[in-house]
């Protein structure tokens, strides 16, 4: 048997009879069919530019990316062979740094097998 003096019960029956009280606002419904026709309008909206802008601007990006990509390619070169003059390679003589950095670094520390 449930004991209908149970405090706990009295809560939740008051608490269902204020929220079943409470009355919707009419204007609700309107508010959000309005959003939502406002968001499909601005969806379906034509596009500020116009088809031809577009694949103007377009290629305009590619034959930008194209040139960069070349200068880039160029700039590789050229400083590539800025290093390397023909007097060392006719002389076949190398130009390079050997530096033995183990001790520099005191990397033999941790070969201390």
């Amino acid at each position: 048997m449930t004991n209908n003096k149970d405090p706990n019960k009295t809560i939740i029956d008051n608490f269902i009879k204020q929220e079943l009280e409470i009355k919707p606002n009419p204007f609700l419904a309107a508010k959000v069919m309005a959003k939502i026709v406002a968001q499909e309008n601005e969806f379906n909206r034509e596009p500020a530019i116009s088809l031809k802008e577009r694949k103007t601007y377009k290629l305009a990006f590619n034959l930008a990316m194209s040139v960069g990509a070349a200068a880039v390619l160029a700039l590789g070169v050229f400083l590539g062979n800025s290093y390397t003059s023909k007097e060392s390679l006719n002389t076949q003589t190398n130009n390079s740094l050997a530096i033995n950095d183990t001790q520099l670094e005191n990397l033999h520390l941790y070969n201390l097998e």
